[in-house]
């Protein structure tokens, strides 16, 4: 006689006889699930844990650039800011600096939301000659998760990329690494991407990564200036300045294994 199937396990049955048992249970459950994942993708919507268990799962892939430094857009003067920045290029791009987009081989990823959000650090070694004098501080810009005293870390928030008189400009460029294209033909412009304020920017359907997939956000820089505080050669030299970028795919994984 066969030993009988424990269904506290998760296992396979031992033997036919129990196999044919529990099939049409199996079916069932099978049926229920099917219907519930259709619903799910008329609705562009999915149905999060409980509704849809161990299939649908909350996902963020967060992404940090920088620190980077000041960029013209072009070169449009002798001194100070437009004659000293470098000038943005083309061909230039960076990374995120905590990896790039992967996506396992348990299920597809979709994305359906963005955030992204500017940050910048400007203090000064020396008299930067301003009307308002901000002060000197002679520790150097320290990393954004560095504390602010002593060590001369932290960020502002760039508020739409243009908050406190600091422009933050850039396009995107999402790369397939392994099937060597961009998935998109033009670079993407911030206005796709940013939900204005601290609000994120929904896709208008869930755009889908497929599993073991390695996607590059390549970031371009066109400009990153502070206004213009730093017209002059003398401001110039004495600025000390970093900026960094937040971008965030938000979506879901479903898993398929």
């Amino acid at each position: 006689m066969s030993e009988p199937y424990d269904q506290s396990h998760n296992e396979r049955p031992r033997d036919v006889l129990t196999a044919h048992v529990l099939r049409p249970f199996k079916r069932a459950v099978d049926v229920a699930r099917n219907r519930v994942n259709d619903l799910r993708r008329r609705m562009a919507h999915p149905a999060f844990l409980d509704q849809y268990p161990a299939r649908t799962v909350p996902y963020v892939f967060s992404k940090l650039y920088g620190p980077f430094g000041l960029v013209a857009a072009r070169r449009n003067g002798a001194v100070g800011f437009e004659g000293r920045a470098p000038v943005a290029e083309a061909g230039d791009f960076i990374l995120p600096r905590n990896d790039i987009v992967r996506v396992n081989r348990e299920g597809a990823f979709y994305w359906t939301a963005t955030n992204i959000a500017g940050y910048y650090s400007l203090t000064y070694d020396a008299d930067p000659g301003l009307a308002a004098n901000p002060g000197v501080i002679s520790a150097p810009v320290a990393d954004i998760f560095d504390p602010v005293f002593p060590n001369n870390g932290g960020a502002l928030v760039v508020n739409n990329f243009f908050g406190n008189g600091v422009r933050i400009c850039f396009d995107l460029v999402l790369y397939d690494k392994k099937r060597g294209r961009r998935l998109h033909e033009n670079s993407l412009p911030p206005q796709v991407l940013c939900g204005q304020g601290y609000a994120n920017k929904t896709n208008a359907s869930p755009i889908r990564f497929d599993p073991n997939t390695e996607i590059e956000p390549r970031l371009r820089l066109l400009e990153v200036r502070p206004d213009d505080l730093l017209d002059t050669d003398q401001a110039f030299d004495a600025a000390q300045f970093a900026g960094y970028l937040s971008l965030n795919f938000i979506g879901y994984k479903v898993l398929e294994v």
